[in-house]
C-alpha cells in the first residue's frame, strides 16, 4: 500500500480544532473528578509511558517537550527522572491550571517551565526557535497524532528522541452492556490510528519500537454525566428523544446510590523512535 493510503486513513480521525477546544474545555471536570480521583499523594501514577521511555534515553539533564500534556503526569515523572528543561503545550486552559497545581504540589517551579496554553496547530517552531531543540518530544493520546503534518511538526521539534502513545482499544463494561441492549451487538472499541501511524513512520524511514500496554481503572459517574459520556458513542448520528430515554433507562439499571460504577480497560501503543 502507498503511504497516501495510511495518511488518508489516519486523518479520517482528525478533529476540528474548535470542536476539540470545546470538547476539552468540558472534559476537564470529568477527568479530574471521576477518572483521576486518586489524590496521587506519593506522586503521579505512571501509565507505563515514562518507564518505557527510560529504556531508550537517560532523561537526566535532558530537555523535554510534552505536547498535549493534560494532567501533567508525564512531565512530572520525567522531571523525577532528572529532566531539567521542561516544556509543554496544552490547548485546554482547565487542564493547564490543574496541571500547574499538580506541579506545585510535586515541588516543581512552574515559573521555570515553558508551559503554553495553545493547540499544537498554533505553535510556530521558528518563532520559538524550537526546530531540533529538544532531546525528547512526547505526545500521548492527543489530536496532534491524527494529522500527518502535525506529526511531522512534532518530529521537527526533536533533536533525537520521539515518543508517541496512542489508543489501540478502550472497553468499558457498562458501555458494552448498554450498546448490546440497544443495538444487539458489541460496541466496536478498536482504534486503528496506531496501525496507520506506525506504517507512515516506517515508510518515512524510521524504525519505531513498540510496546502494547494494558491498564485497568475503576471509576464512578453520576448517571446524568455517564449518559452524556455515552450518547455519541451509542448514537453517533445523534439520538432522538425516545432513543435518549432508552439510553438513560439502560444506564440507570447499573446505578448505585445515584452513581454508576464502571471498569475501563485501555490498551495503548507506546512508540519510541529516533531521528536519523
Amino acid at each position: 500500500m502507498e503511504k497516501k493510503y495510511f495518511i488518508d486513513k489516519l486523518e479520517e480521525g482528525k478533529v476540528d480544532l474548535q470542536e476539540s477546544k470545546e470538547f476539552w474545555k468540558d472534559k476537564t471536570e470529568e477527568i479530574f473528578t471521576y477518572l483521576f480521583k486518586e489524590k496521587e499523594a506519593d506522586g503521579p501514577i505512571d501509565d507505563g509511558a515514562v518507564e518505557y521511555i527510560k529504556q531508550f534515553i537517560d532523561l537526566k539533564g535532558k530537555s523535554v517537550l510534552d505536547v498535549g500534556f493534560g494532567t501533567g503526569r508525564h512531565l512530572k515523572l520525567m522531571a523525577d527522572a532528572g529532566a531539567c528543561g521542561l516544556y509543554g503545550v496544552e490547548m485546554s486552559e482547565g487542564m493547564v491550571e490543574q496541571a500547574k497545581k499538580c506541579f506545585v504540589r510535586g515541588g516543581l517551579d512552574v515559573e521555570k517551565m515553558g508551559l503554553y496554553n495553545l493547540p499544537w496547530e498554533e505553535i510556530d517552531l521558528d518563532e520559538l526557535n524550537w526546530r531540533n531543540k529538544f532531546d525528547l518530544v512526547a505526545s500521548s493520546r492527543t489530536p496532534a497524532l491524527s494529522s500527518y503534518e502535525l506529526v511531522k511538526k512534532l518530529i521537527s521539534a526533536s533533536k533525537k528522541g520521539i515518543f508517541f502513545m496512542t489508543h489501540v482499544d478502550i472497553t468499558e463494561d457498562v458501555l458494552s452492556e448498554v450498546h448490546r441492549e440497544i443495538h444487539g451487538k458489541e460496541y466496536d472499541s478498536r482504534k486503528q490510528g496506531f496501525r496507520y501511524l506506525f506504517n507512515i513512520l516506517y515508510m518515512d524511514g524510521y524504525l519505531p519500537n513498540v510496546k502494547i500496554e494494558e491498564t485497568r481503572q475503576k471509576a464512578e459517574y453520576p448517571t446524568d454525566m455517564l449518559v452524556s459520556r455515552y450518547t455519541s458513542w451509542v448514537f453517533p448520528e445523534g439520538p432522538d428523544e425516545n432513543e435518549l430515554n432508552r439510553l438513560k433507562g439502560a444506564i440507570k439499571k447499573y446505578e448505585i446510590d445515584g452513581k454508576v460504577p464502571i471498569v475501563i480497560i485501555r490498551k495503548a501503543a507506546l512508540i519510541y523512535f529516533e531521528k536519523n
